[in-house]
């Protein structure tokens, strides 16, 4: 019999890896003996973020409030400034503010979101020709607002497609023409150990 005393399995799971990859079970003798899980906190009005007491790193993914759409010029409003898989370290029980922007009005920008120290800037108002334009952010695809007889669509954010003409934006994303940006938003990921 194999008797294995006194392992220590890393909580940081960037320290335990195979191929390159993060290695996320252990078997031995074709049972799992650990794991660890990817927990994601998504941030879509202000608050705080505590580090888990196992975590000295998260990566966030966020995007700041988007502008709104013009209403005299036909333009739309452009998303906010996108964070994507950025690592953000800090010490476990670390009380992090979280600020989410609010979307700009018709015309106007929208405001700055921010995690701690590191701040994401709103997006132009009136400033974007959206048409439909893909995107690839955040590890997902998305378009801007169609155009409609010389009005433009919004540009896309992250988890949502710029707003169509009129229309608001969501998830950091501008209003189409005539319409307000979307609220900014924040997603923090990072795995925790299983203790159970």
């Amino acid at each position: 019999m194999l008797v294995m005393k006194d392992i220590r399995i890393p909580a940081r799971l960037d320290s335990l890896r195979m191929a390159n990859q993060p290695l996320t079970r252990l078997y031995i003798n074709g049972i799992m003996v650990w794991e660890v899980y990817k927990r994601k906190v998504l941030f879509n009005t202000s608050g705080n973020f505590t580090m888990p007491s196992t975590v000295s790193k998260v990566t966030i993914c966020g995007i700041g409030a988007g502008g709104g759409g013009s209403t005299s010029t036909g333009m739309g409003g452009s998303s906010g400034s996108i964070v994507s898989n950025l690592d953000y370290a800090a010490p476990a029980g670390t009380v992090i503010p979280v600020v989410i922007g609010s979307g700009g009005a018709p015309n106007s920008d929208g405001d700055d979101c921010s995690f701690g120290g590191l701040n994401i800037s709103g997006g132009q108002g009136a400033s974007h020709a959206g048409d439909g334009d893909r995107r690839d952010t955040c590890g997902g695809t998305f378009y801007d607002g169609l155009a409609v007889d010389g009005d433009y669509g919004g540009q896309a954010g992250i988890r949502s497609d710029g707003g169509a003409v009129y229309q608001e934006g969501t998830n950091g994303a501008g209003g189409g023409s005539g319409g307000r940006g979307g609220s900014g938003l924040i997603i923090v990921s990072y795995y925790l150990e299983d203790q159970s």
